[in-house]
């Protein structure tokens, strides 16, 4: 080994470029990840007074909850919660690869 040479350079000048190019996606994609978990938890917050006596119609939750009306509101919160992280989280791959794809990433 007789040191650093301009292969050698060349080959670490690839790898940076490719780390920092990987690092950009990781960053969107991420950004997009926390806008959706935010926006899950907005939505449930404004959807669960909705979905509170949807939940006391569920038989086996129905039992479960026996006309607690706390118990009630956490479920539905709960159940909105879950539902509308699913639906944005099967969204954000393809808004983080359409950013990407764009001038901003």
């Amino acid at each position: 080994m007789d040191g650093f040479t301009i292969v050698d350079g060349g080959v670490a000048l690839v790898i940076l470029i490719s780390a920092i190019l990987a690092y950009s996606r990781g960053f969107v994609r991420e950004i997009m990840a926390i806008v959706g978990w935010v926006a899950a938890a907005v939505a449930a917050f404004y959807l669960t007074p909705a979905a509170t006596p949807l939940v006391a119609e569920v038989p086996i939750l129905n039992e479960f909850l026996d006309g607690s009306c706390e118990l009630s509101v956490l479920a539905a919160f709960i159940g909105v919660f879950a539902i509308a992280l699913i639906i944005l989280s099967i969204f954000v791959p393809l808004l983080s690869g359409s950013v990407q794809r764009s001038a901003v990433g």
